[in-house]
């Protein structure tokens, strides 16, 4: 990929650098609304059976992906498995699964160790 100077509206040629100028104008815009990442996935998927298993595939922010696995959760009776690539521990998610836990409900997960080691943010508190 060819990197080009950081100068909004300066590109390769005029036409794409009034393509990649229209294209960041709509985004600003969108960001400063709050709607930026919004409504481009359309209505919330319907379930999939794999198995026997119902599947939703969701994309964030539309479908709030956090929430429904929240709800997926609080349905459980007995054990919940979860396999994840990372996890911050700053979510609703970690909160219902300590309260799901506290409550007698069994977890069993499997993360990406390699995601363990980041030196990135980690939750306050």
């Amino acid at each position: 990929m060819v990197e080009y100077p950081v100068r909004w509206g300066v590109g390769p040629g005029p036409r794409q650098a009034d393509a990649r100028t229209a294209t960041a104008e709509v985004e600003v815009e969108q960001l400063r609304r709050g709607s930026f990442g919004r409504g481009i996935h359309g209505d919330v998927p319907k379930v999939y059976d794999l198995a026997g298993i119902p599947v939703k595939v969701l994309f964030a922010p539309d479908h709030t992906p956090e929430l429904e696995i929240v709800k997926q959760m609080v349905k459980g009776e007995k054990v919940i498995f979860f396999a994840i690539f990372t996890f911050a521990g700053s979510s609703g998610i970690d909160d219902a699964m300590l309260a799901l836990a506290r409550g007698g409900m069994k977890i069993k997960g499997v993360f990406d160790p390699g995601q363990a080691k980041q030196n990135g943010p980690r939750p306050r508190g």
